[in-house]
């Protein structure tokens, strides 16, 4: 599956600031960068948690895991929460660099919060045990004004069998799934691309709409068995 470029780089930014960390931490406590005995000394245990978790937040992130997604939702939680406290508790411009990276976090956090950001990482098709009933269906579909077949269905998403397709990853995109007489329009957002199709979540399948849709795979399964 292919990252937006936006992701591999924030992914790329946390896996690094350890490092940045590092550089700021020993400048701050006027040490050298050669004494990281020294350095790490000083620093309390949930300091170095803060330290560390982006690192392997942008590592789950870069490898589209979901605890990467959940760890760094919580990393940007205790971080804000933590440097709240510090500025609540001393105000001035020596703390510019806390400002900076509070106003950074709170931003990262809104993006990644937004449903069609975090969708990759509660993909349709999750590790290990899947999370919603998956049916084969041969229904037709219209994506984008492109008329595709589909590979299975659920209450969550479809894949389609969309070779090449064109869509990015996170994109939205309008569903006409063309069920029985009728045809449903949903939006989805593009959550898995392959070189077979792409599977896409449903921003807002209802229940009325999915008892439609429930029907006329009903309707499918039964010609086909005659």
């Amino acid at each position: 599956m292919k990252l937006p470029p936006a992701i591999k780089i924030i992914a790329a930014l946390l896996i690094a600031s350890p490092l940045f960390n590092y550089v700021f931490t020993a400048y701050k406590l006027n040490l050298r960068l050669d004494e990281p005995l020294l350095v790490f000394r000083n620093l309390s245990l949930l300091v170095l948690f803060l330290f560390f978790a982006p690192a392997a937040a942008g590592l789950g992130l870069m490898r589209i895991r979901r605890w990467g997604w959940r760890l760094f939702v919580g990393y940007g939680i205790i971080l804000i929460a933590y440097n709240t406290s510090v500025l609540l508790r001393r105000l001035d411009g020596e703390n510019i660099f806390l400002y900076a990276h509070t106003i950074i976090a709170l931003i990262l956090m809104f993006y990644f919060l937004r449903k069609d950001i975090a969708a990759p990482y509660f993909s349709l098709e999750t590790r290990g045990r899947r999370r919603s009933r998956r049916t084969p269906a041969s229904l037709n579909v219209s994506i984008n004004g492109e008329t595709k077949a589909l590979r299975d269905i659920s209450r969550k998403g479809i894949y389609v069998l969309f070779p090449s397709c064109p869509l990015r990853l996170n994109s939205r995109t309008e569903v006409i799934l063309n069920a029985g007489k009728e045809s449903i329009v949903v939006t989805g957002g593009i959550v898995r691309i392959d070189q077979d199709g792409v599977g896409i979540a449903f921003r807002d399948m209802n229940r009325k709409l999915w008892k439609k849709v429930s029907r006329a795979l009903k309707e499918e399964a039964a010609q086909i068995a005659s």
